[in-house]
């Protein structure tokens, strides 16, 4: 059974095959759920499908046929967008990844840094920033 993803929230999990897809599928924002016919108008699932089916195996009851799976437009940690079919994930591996708090600290700054380093979380997707000088 196919886990069911919802748009916003994040995820990490493996995908089959890996070393086609690669291995970086960690904090990655599900921005779409979609049908075989519109994942089609912005990538050649098929094709990929085609590409990918023998890495399955029979432990993922993948049907060979790729409009039979639904499809996850993801956003990767560095921007990028990938779509991916619900098959090619390991069920077993998906985990939501839920919101954090970090702390950091950052020595021999001056008042005048506090912009710069607002700016650089904010072009990183860091909007809800809180920064103060002790």
């Amino acid at each position: 059974m196919a886990y069911n993803f919802l748009i916003g929230q994040t995820y990490s999990f493996n995908v089959y095959p890996s070393n086609l897809l690669g291995t970086d599928w960690q904090n990655v924002k599900v921005t779409s759920v979609m049908s075989y016919e519109d994942a089609m108008k912005d990538e050649d699932v098929t094709s990929l499908h085609v590409q990918f089916y023998p890495y399955f195996g029979p432990q993922t009851n993948t049907p060979n046929d790729p409009a039979a799976y639904l499809y996850v437009k993801v956003k990767t940690q560095n921007g990028a967008t990938q779509i991916l079919g619900v098959a090619w994930i390991d069920d077993s591996s998906v985990t939501l990844v839920t919101a954090q708090t970090i702390t950091a600290t950052i020595s021999n700054v001056t008042p005048q840094d506090i912009p710069k380093i607002q700016a650089i979380l904010a072009a990183n997707n860091y909007n809800y920033v809180s920064v103060a000088i002790k």
